[in-house]
């Protein structure tokens, strides 16, 4: 309620300062987005990548990926293994009446190297890139949704010290009328109720400039949150509602620019293509646990063996073979895992076409909605070209005196409307064309700007290992 509240009070902002300001301007030059107008706006974004805390939980996901991926390429590396110990052995001989006991070092090393596993290898290592691929469109997206809510935020902040501007005018002026009012209750000039009724009109006021003092104030904690920003936050001095305009009317047409063409795949679609590849490798290694595996082994041990009537004897043995291990039954455990694993990739599939369609309506709400939303700016700038003219008339009735004070107060009240009704559409509007320019990968702020090839033993510190 309070959401509609303010928005309604913002717009009603707009249109005053647009009232006192003139006629919306239209750029001069060619402008994007809000970073052109805002240079303070551009340094606050490139900090987002470095200090935002989603940005630095999603940069870690990928790290941990990253980490995933590489590990997952060990099965490709032949395996070493070491083993030494000692044993204490005790010996019955029919050359000696009593036990022998004996003290000897055991030693084995071996080195094996999986050869042919029906592809559970190279399934093992997509599942890793599969993986790290999906981290990498999730810190994109994570980019591209935080730079639009942080224009929106930014924005939202600018208008927000307007309004605050105008509550405190607002709230002096009816503290003023209600010292006078009190000095006409005082004469008897005006009822008990009159001045209560102005009373309550000053305590409104200042309930909705401490409200907007408020909620500038959490728009700016909300801000420096998302973003990790700790510098000043300035806006603009003057010109906030035209440059704007300007702004808007510019990113429009390029949004009007790639209507005809293609959306890209979203997040989610290419996300559930790579799950669906994560599933279909997952079913080939299990696949193989039921086929014969195929590794070369190369294994060298040192021990003692016993002779009849002599003592023990060293014995080094090097061996190379090739070992098959085939489980040829496991209760049909794999059986059941292949079932489950091809209903996953059904499902998914399923799932990957659902969200292709959502999003091709979606993509195709927007483009609706936004020859809506035309119609509606050509409409009611219109009106208030018309209503202009009638003030216009209006003033020249009242300096004729063929018109009233009220006529004219009345006739400026509907240009006012018209103006909040029209700005109302164009920020609309604004919106539309910054989430249209986003999802079509034209948004030249709405990509990450650092690269992800940084190697994750960057990240950690020696005893980290350890």
């Amino acid at each position: 309620m309070f959401g509609e509240f303010f928005n309604h009070q913002l717009k009603r902002v707009i249109a005053l300062t647009c009232l006192l300001g003139g006629s919306l301007l239209h750029a001069d030059a060619p402008l994007h987005l809000p970073e052109t107008l805002f240079p303070e706006l551009e340094g606050i974004l490139q900090q987002m990548e470095n200090e935002s805390p989603e940005m630095l939980i999603q940069r870690a996901k990928v790290q941990a990926a990253e980490a995933d991926e590489h590990s997952r390429l060990s099965k490709k590396y032949p395996q070493i293994y070491l083993n030494l110990q000692m044993m204490n052995r005790s010996e019955f001989r029919s050359s000696s009446p009593t036990y022998q006991n004996t003290t000897q070092p055991f030693g084995v090393g071996r080195l094996e190297q999986e050869l042919y596993h029906w592809g559970a290898l190279d399934a093992w290592r997509d599942i890793g890139k599969f993986r790290k691929s999906i981290e990498d469109n999730n810190y994109n997206e994570t980019y591209r949704l935080l730079t639009l809510r942080v224009r929106s935020l930014y924005l939202r902040l600018l208008f927000a010290r307007e309004q605050v501007s105008y509550y405190r005018a607002e709230a002096n002026r009816l503290q003023k009328a209600l010292g006078t009012s009190e000095q006409r209750a005082d004469s008897g000039r005006i009822t008990v109720d009159q001045l209560e009724n102005e009373r309550l009109g000053a305590e409104e006021a200042d309930i909705a400039l401490s409200r907007a003092l408020d909620e500038t104030d959490m728009l700016e904690e909300d801000l420096r949150l998302a973003t990790g920003w700790t510098g000043p936050i300035n806006g603009v001095e003057s010109g906030l509602i035209t440059q704007l305009s300007a702004l808007e009317i510019a990113e429009s047409a390029m949004a009007d620019d790639i209507i005809a063409s293609s959306a890209p795949p979203s997040v989610d679609y290419l996300n559930k293509q790579a799950e669906l590849g994560i599933e279909e490798a997952d079913y080939t290694r299990i696949r193989s646990k039921n086929l014969p595996l195929i590794d070369f082994v190369i294994e060298a041990y040192q021990d003692q063996i016993a002779t009849e009537g002599q003592d023990n004897v060293d014995r080094t043995v090097v061996a190379a073979y090739i070992r098959v291990n085939w489980h040829i039954f496991d209760g049909f455990e794999t059986q059941w895992q292949k079932i489950q694993s091809k209903a996953k990739q059904r499902a998914l599939e399923k799932q990957a076409e659902h969200i292709a369609a959502k999003d091709k309506l979606e993509v195709e709400r927007l483009q609706r909605n936004r020859t809506l939303l035309e119609r509606d700016i050509r409409l009611w700038s219109r009106r208030v070209a018309l209503s202009e003219n009638q003030l216009q008339r209006v003033v020249s009735e009242r300096e004729k005196n063929t018109a009233t004070d009220n006529d004219v107060m009345n006739t400026r009240n509907q240009l006012l409307a018209d103006q909040l009704t029209l700005v109302s559409y164009r920020l609309d509007l604004f919106g539309n064309s910054t989430e249209l320019l986003s999802l079509f990968g034209r948004d030249p702020y709405g990509a990450p700007k650092q690269s992800l090839d940084q190697s994750v033993e960057d990240v950690y510190d020696e005893n980290f290992f350890w």
